[in-house]
């Protein structure tokens, strides 16, 4: 419907291009139509007065009949699965006649209604919730219609996976080959493993364990952590072992009383010794009565010993299972004096 005004005695002459051609005579005040289709189309309309004349300037206006609604396509947004809680979109407008004056963007359950959207083709969010999340649009052309809601559903995961090492080595160990094992709070977590100071950064592991071979002499800490398939990374779990091939080195100090034969029932033996990387203690045997050796500290002191011929060995044993080569020592205790007996006299 188009209104229109003149001097008070004027009638009117009205035309919609390109439905109507000519000029025809129209109601005072307005011109209603109805079953226009879509197109665009431009009202005329012009006054005639009591005497005849005509107005030479008919008065115009442009119009667009637009039923159909826009369209939205190639929408894009943020992965399916990710640690961002940016999430940015973009789509394409389509419509048929009319501009596009307005979209409108909704996060659910963030969003208590439809909003503005960033602007006409894309929208920015931020501090998503972590979890499953859904975000409408829609879009209004200037003929008032509105498309239908997209529709766009991906998954936010701000957790990182925890990493534990199940299985190792000892703390101290002879062996250049080591195995570790582990596991993570997240069933979908990859793994990646660190060796110091042999590497240099993580690289992905295997989810059944990670083996080494040909390890030198040395100390190292292992390293593992998680990875999810949204990207964070969790702290890793470290293990620190050494790996040591090499005996302690030991020595014999002293033997109080000294010298091979003696006449006392106790004896005391000094001994030190060095190991290169770990811990290790002595152990020492008297043969003939200790069964097996014995852990031992410096000096060993052994009483109540029967006359005969004694040996005492020692060794090292470090906490990598190294084992030195036993030293002895050996003397006879000797506790009856000697006797002499005259075989001849001679009086001479």
């Amino acid at each position: 419907t188009f209104t229109y005004s003149s001097e008070p005695s004027a009638t009117f002459e009205c035309r919609l291009i390109p439905l109507e051609s000519a000029f025809s005579t129209c109601p005072s005040g307005s011109k209603p139509y109805s079953g226009v289709p879509e197109g665009n189309y431009a009202f005329e309309v012009r006054a005639k007065d009591a005497a005849g004349n005509l107005d030479p300037t008919p008065a115009s206006s442009l119009v667009t009949v637009d039923t159909t609604p826009p369209t939205i396509s190639n929408l894009q947004g943020p992965p399916p699965l990710t640690n961002s809680n940016q999430a940015n979109f973009s789509w394409t407008n389509q419509d048929n006649l009319s501009p596009i004056n307005s979209a409108l963007c909704h996060l659910v359950n963030v969003d208590p209604a439809f909003r503005s959207c960033s602007t006409l083709t894309s929208d920015a969010i931020a501090n998503v919730p972590e979890g499953a999340n859904t975000w409408h649009v829609k879009i209004r052309d200037e003929a008032g219609n509105e498309s239908v809601v997209s529709e766009y559903s991906w998954t936010t995961d701000y957790t990182a996976p925890g990493a534990t090492i199940v299985n190792k080595p000892a703390r101290y160990t002879n062996q250049t080959t080591v195995t570790f094992t582990y596991q993570s709070d997240n069933g979908t977590a990859t793994f990646e493993c660190q060796l110091s100071p042999v590497e240099g950064a993580f690289s992905s592991c295997p989810a059944t364990g990670k083996t080494y071979s040909g390890l030198n002499e040395g100390n190292y800490t292992f390293r593992v952590r998680a990875r999810d398939p949204a990207g964070n990374v969790g702290a890793p779990d470290a293990y620190d072992f050494t790996v040591d091939t090499t005996p302690p080195q030991i020595q014999i100090n002293s033997r109080t009383p000294s010298g091979d034969f003696i006449n006392q029932t106790s004896v005391s033996i000094a001994f030190s010794g060095t190991d290169n990387l770990s811990p290790f203690k002595f152990q020492c045997q008297l043969v003939g009565r200790d069964p097996n050796f014995r852990d031992c500290t410096s000096p060993d002191v052994l009483s109540g010993l029967t006359e005969g011929l004694w040996t005492w060995q020692l060794r090292g044993v470090d906490d990598a299972g190294n084992q030195s080569a036993p030293l002895a020592e050996n003397w006879t205790v000797d506790l009856t004096p000697p006797t002499v007996s005259i075989t001849s006299l001679d009086p001479g």
